[in-house]
């Protein structure tokens, strides 16, 4: 009998474990974007303690890529379309864009966050066919079922927000653009934080080998003016891109530019991958952009283009280094008045 006992606890030890790292305090908030949207959404207010499940957290990434698909001219260009959104997690981009799409496919690769993206349907407007899958990117499996369930292969508009912080995850990312993305004329957006700057170089680097071309859209020119309070200490950060297949005939991107990409659009250069970096713009921001071991490539890959490199390498070394301080002051100064702006607008 001890023994059974015993057995049983054992089990019950097993069986319950697992919630004890999983929260589900779930609060439900209303967020307000652009011309006075507003959707409801349940999430955590602090992050769960099992790193798979950030999801269950509004990101500072998915504020600002839900206050571009609620400006009027994001509106306007993909009304009524079919869109996916990738690691959704709680789904905020995602239920911004139902209220204008015709069908909403929210995917995540965590079965708990799917828990919570099938809770937040209930805030959706019936206008919109919404749905909740499973997606692990670069899962033949998981395509297929998405195919059959959604009854598409692919989708005119992708979308997806701070999806980009394992390095490892990139490239199983932009595998799935390439198989979820219409062609031609689909349009992938992502909402990205620079958590480190290698790897947004990367990214972008990536999304150009895959095909697509790249253009960064200043966050000042959707956000409210002045930006929202909680935002404005990391604009300097935050980053919305458009990505779209390169035309036929189109030249791809040389190695130099696609190492500058994150540059370009640290400088404001818009359109930075697959097209011509303005003069100046990588040297302007590159040991800012591609960080120390990715610059020395850029600066070698410089140099190479407008010359003999021992000639030109000392020169282009130097100038990158400082203009990075430029280009950091750049953004720094503009996080910071945004931030001051919106502080006096809080002090009215």
């Amino acid at each position: 009998m001890a023994s059974e006992t015993a057995e049983r606890l054992a089990e019950d030890d097993v069986v319950g474990i697992g919630d004890l790292f999983i929260c589900r305090d779930y609060e439900t908030k209303t967020y307000e974007f652009c011309d006075g949207m507003s959707v409801k959404l349940d999430s955590l207010q602090a992050a769960s303690t099992d790193f798979d499940l950030t999801g269950q957290v509004i990101w500072t990434a998915a504020h600002l890529a839900s206050w571009y698909m609620s400006h009027r001219s994001t509106m306007e260009r993909f009304r009524g379309a079919d869109m996916i959104e990738l690691g959704a997690g709680a789904g905020l981009m995602g239920h911004v864009a139902a209220q204008y799409a015709r069908s909403i496919a929210l995917t995540d690769n965590e079965e708990e966050v799917r828990v919570l993206l099938e809770r937040n349907l209930k805030h959706i407007p019936r206008t919109c066919v919404a749905s909740v899958h499973t997606l692990s990117w670069g899962s033949d499996a998981d395509h297929a079922a998405l195919a059959a369930a959604t009854g598409r292969a692919t989708f005119p508009v992708v979308i997806g927000c701070d999806i980009v912080y394992w390095a490892v995850s990139i490239k199983p990312l932009f595998d799935t653009v390439a198989r979820l993305l219409e062609r031609p004329g689909g349009t992938f957006l992502l909402g990205f934080y620079n958590r480190n700057s290698s790897m947004h170089a990367n990214m972008l680097a990536e999304a150009a080998a895959t095909g697509l071309v790249c253009r960064s859209v200043d966050p000042l020119s959707f956000l409210p003016s002045p930006p929202p309070a909680a935002m404005a200490p990391f604009l300097g950060k935050c980053f919305m891109y458009e990505f779209t297949w390169r035309q036929p005939g189109e030249e791809a991107p040389s190695a130099a530019e696609t190492t500058l990409t994150a540059a370009a659009a640290l400088s404001g250069a818009g359109d930075c991958v697959g097209k011509v970096v303005p003069e100046g713009a990588g040297a302007r921001a590159a040991a800012l952009a591609a960080g120390d071991a990715a610059r020395d490539a850029a600066i070698t890959a410089a140099a190479s283009d407008e010359g003999d490199p021992s000639e030109t390498a000392g020169t282009a070394e130097a100038a990158a280094k400082a203009a990075a301080a430029d280009a950091a002051a750049e953004v720094s100064g503009r996080a910071a008045a945004a931030a001051a702006a919106a502080s006096s607008r809080g002090s009215q």
